[in-house]
Order: structure tokens, then sequence, then C-alpha cells
């Protein structure tokens, strides 16, 4: 176990594991799981196509509060973006540039996933609208 933890220490040191990705394979070392390597998440997009006029679908009034996710678009103004409506709520997550692509792209899902979660666990009354622009 000492040996696995030194793997991991040196892992981050080099930047090939995030401080999250360490902790958990440590956690997994220290409640005896099977480390079976990285976790991944596979994706595929699901594309459906919207009727001809897609406001149809949608109804703004429905919605009780919209969260707009800016993700390293410092450019932005996300102040100006909140002045439209008192229901929007802007938050700029900025990553490091000396990043590799990679793992900013990671950084910012597990940002986003939190900043989600911590709206969800809200238990908003209405629907709520977020956008995430990347």
């Amino acid at each position: 176990m000492k040996e696995k933890i030194k793997q991991i220490y040196r892992e981050v040191s080099i930047g090939a594991l995030s401080q999250n990705e360490a902790l958990n394979k440590i956690r997994k070392l220290k409640l005896g799981e099977p480390d079976n390597g990285d976790s991944l998440l596979f994706a595929s997009p699901a594309w459906k196509r919207l009727q001809e006029n897609p406001h149809e679908n949608y109804s703004v009034s429905a919605v009780g509060r919209q969260y707009v996710l800016v993700c390293d678009m410092p450019q932005v103004d996300g102040d100006r973006l909140a002045r439209i409506s008192k229901d929007i709520e802007c938050i700029s997550i900025i990553t490091k540039n000396e990043e590799a692509v990679a793992h900013r792209y990671l950084k910012l899902a597990h940002i986003c996933f939190d900043v989600v979660h911590g709206i969800l666990s809200k238990h908003p009354q209405k629907p709520v609208l977020i956008q995430i622009l990347i």
C-alpha cells in the first residue's frame, strides 16, 4: 500500500493525475476497493430534431431561474449578461492557460458538474435553465 501511495504521489507531481483523481485512488486503497485504472465516462450526443419553431418547445415563463456558466471566456462580460434579467445568474469559470487542454477541460467539467449539483440540491420549485458556454 505504501508503494502504491508513493506512485500516486509521483503521478500527481508530474501532472499525470489531478488532486481529485489522486484522492479517489487513495480512498479506494484505504477501502480495499480494486483500482481498475482511470475511471472514464463515455458519452455520445443524442441529437433530436425540434419542430420548425424551436421556441414552441420552450417557454421562458416556465423557467424560474436561468444560469449561464461561461467557461474560459474572459472576453464575455458576465455582469452584462446578468443585467438582462433579474432571473439570470452568470458564473464565470477561468482555468490556468499553462495547463494542458485536456486537463483544463476535465477541470471545467468537474466544476460545471459541481455547480449543477449545487443548483439542483437546493430543490428549486420551478424548472431551471442551465447553459454552459465552452
